[in-house]
C-alpha cells in the first residue's frame, strides 16, 4: 500500500495514520539547546555559583540543609529582602504556595539552628517566617531550652508579633506562663507583659498563673502583677475572684491594690466600693492608687469623669493635685477630661495649676483636634 502524496509505501492503512518522527534530529536538538545554555549561563555560575542559576523552589526546599548559609543569603538577596529591623521589608514576591513551604523550611530551619546552637540565626529566621501564627509558635518552642538572654529576645519577638495587630498563636501562652514563675524578675515581668498582650485568649493560662502567684508568695518572692495582669483577661477571669478577693485583705498596698485592679477588669461591680472607700479617703497614696485602677479601666470612662470632676473639687489641695497627675492613666480618652482640667485652671494653688498644665501638655497629642 502506498502513500498517494509522498509516496512512502505501508504495510496497512494504520501505518498510514502515524507521525513520521526524526529521534536522532530531536536528541540532537535537545544537546545543542542544553549546550547553548550552559554556555549563556556559565560566566554567571562562575561570578555568583552555580546558586544564582537554582529556581526558588528548590533553594526554599534546600533551606533546612544550608549549613553554610549560602542558600539563605542567595534567596534573601533574590527576594531583596531587608531581613535588619521588624517586620523584615520584602520588595519582591513568591507565589502564595511558595510563601507557605518558605514559611514551613524556615520553621523547619529555625528548630535546627536552635538545636545547634545559633540564637541568633533563628530568631532572624523567625522574623523572616511570613506565617506569623507559625513564627510565634516556634519561638515558643525554642523557649524551654533557651538561656535568659535569649529567652529575652524570643518573648520580645512573641510581643512583637502581637503588638504590631497581627496575630500570634495562643500555643505560646503556656511557655510564656512558665517563665512567669522565673527567678529572673526581668524575665518573669517580661513574659507576664506578653501574656497580657492577648488579652481574653490569655484564660487558657489562669489557673497556671493562679498557681504560680501562690508558688511564689509561699517562697518569698510575691509577683503582685500576675494579680493585675487578669484585668486584661476581663469577664473571662471570673475564676480568678476568689483570689483576688483574698488578696485584697493583703495589708501590703501594692498587693491590695494589684488585686483591686484585677478585680475591677473582671467584675466592676464587686471592686467598685473598695475602690470608692480608698477615693474619699483622707490619705492621698490611697486616693492616687486607687484612682490609677479606675482610670486604667476603658469601659469605665464616664464613672471616672464623674469621679474626677468631685475629686476636682476636693478641700484638700493635695488631693486636687492628684487628678491631673492621674488623667494620664487615661491615655487616648484623656481628652474627655480636658472640661474638667479647664476649670482647675482657676485653682487657688500653685501646684494644682503647674499640674493642670502638665496633664494638658500631655492630652495635646491625643486631642481630637490636633494636627
Amino acid at each position: 500500500m502506498r502513500c498517494p502524496e509522498c509516496g512512502q509505501t505501508a504495510k496497512n492503512d494504520r501505518k498510514l495514520q502515524k507521525t513520521r518522527r526524526r529521534w536522532c534530529w530531536a536528541i540532537l536538538s535537545v544537546i545543542v539547546l542544553i549546550g547553548s545554555s550552559l554556555l549563556h549561563l556559565a560566566p554567571q555560575v562562575r561570578t555568583r555559583g552555580w546558586l544564582s542559576i537554582a529556581p526558588n523552589t528548590l533553594l526554599i526546599l534546600m533551606l533546612p540543609y544550608d549549613e553554610t548559609g549560602l542558600v539563605r543569603y542567595r534567596l534573601l538577596l533574590r527576594l531583596d529582602v531587608e531581613d535588619y529591623g521588624y517586620p523584615p521589608l520584602v520588595r519582591n514576591d513568591l507565589y502564595k504556595w511558595q510563601w507557605r513551604l518558605f514559611a514551613s523550611r524556615l520553621a523547619e530551619t529555625a528548630r535546627r539552628d536552635w538545636k545547634t546552637g545559633n540564637p541568633t540565626k533563628v530568631i532572624r529566621d523567625i522574623d523572616l517566617i511570613p506565617d506569623r501564627v507559625l513564627a510565634s509558635e516556634v519561638a515558643a518552642e525554642c523557649l524551654p531550652q533557651a538561656n535568659n538572654e535569649d529567652k529575652n529576645w524570643l518573648i520580645l519577638r512573641i510581643a512583637m508579633i502581637r503588638n504590631a495587630n497581627e496575630t500570634a498563636s495562643p500555643a505560646c501562652l503556656p511557655a510564656l506562663a512558665d517563665l512567669v514563675d522565673e527567678h529572673d524578675e526581668t524575665l518573669a515581668h517580661l513574659a507576664l507583659n506578653s501574656i497580657e498582650a492577648f488579652d481574653s485568649d490569655g484564660v487558657s493560662v489562669l489557673p497556671q498563673l493562679c498557681l504560680i502567684y501562690s508558688n511564689r508568695k509561699e517562697r518569698g518572692a510575691p509577683m503582685p502583677s500576675i494579680l493585675r495582669s487578669f484585668r486584661h483577661m476581663g469577664p473571662a477571669a471570673s475564676a480568678a475572684i476568689p483570689l483576688l478577693a483574698a488578696e485584697l485583705e493583703d495589708p501590703d498596698p501594692h498587693t491590695h491594690f494589684s488585686a483591686l485592679e484585677g478585680l475591677a477588669g473582671i467584675d466592676f461591680a464587686q471592686a467598685e466600693p473598695f475602690l470608692l472607700d480608698h477615693i474619699h479617703s483622707a490619705d492621698v497614696e490611697r486616693v492616687r492608687r486607687a484612682l490609677t485602677v479606675l482610670l486604667v479601666l476603658e469601659g469605665q470612662t464616664d464613672r471616672a469623669l464623674v469621679v474626677l470632676d468631685e475629686l476636682s473639687r476636693h478641700e484638700s489641695a493635695a488631693i486636687r493635685e492628684v487628678v491631673p497627675h492621674s488623667i494620664v492613666w487615661m491615655k487616648n480618652r484623656a481628652a474627655s477630661a480636658l472640661p474638667i482640667l479647664d476649670q482647675m485652671q482657676e485653682d487657688g494653688s500653685e501646684e494644682v495649676q503647674k499640674a493642670v498644665k502638665w496633664a494638658k501638655s500631655f492630652i495635646g497629642p491625643f486631642h481630637p483636634d490636633s494636627p
